[in-house]
């Protein structure tokens, strides 16, 4: 979120205040989306989605622009974040991570 967004200096969010923002998601289908999408639903939460985006870089530069807000994993450098003005706020609901796996063929 811009550094400029009340949130800017929260120590924490919830998804019930991030329902009620812009929410940028990643494009229908995804991994990154539907993980999101089925924690807000499991709690009762319908999301005002605003924008899809297919990377995490164009998902940040919306969040710059300060089109909305966007749940993505956190990256593991700040350079992602380099020349952006973003603040990564924790969610203070868990979210269950993205399982990740390696497929291989079975000959």
């Amino acid at each position: 979120m811009p550094g400029v967004h009340r949130w800017a200096t929260a120590t924490s969010v919830s998804l019930g205040e991030i329902a009620a923002e812009p929410l940028i998601v990643f494009e229908r289908a995804s991994a990154g989306r539907l993980h999101v999408l089925e924690t807000f639903f499991a709690l009762g939460l319908e999301p005002t989605i605003c924008m899809e985006a297919t990377t995490t870089p164009l998902i940040l530069s919306a969040v710059n622009a300060g089109l909305g807000v966007s749940i993505i994993p956190t990256p593991s450098s700040q350079a992602p974040l380099r020349g952006l003005d973003v603040v990564v706020v924790p969610i203070s609901d868990p979210v269950r991570p993205i399982e990740t796996g390696r497929y291989v063929r079975a000959d």
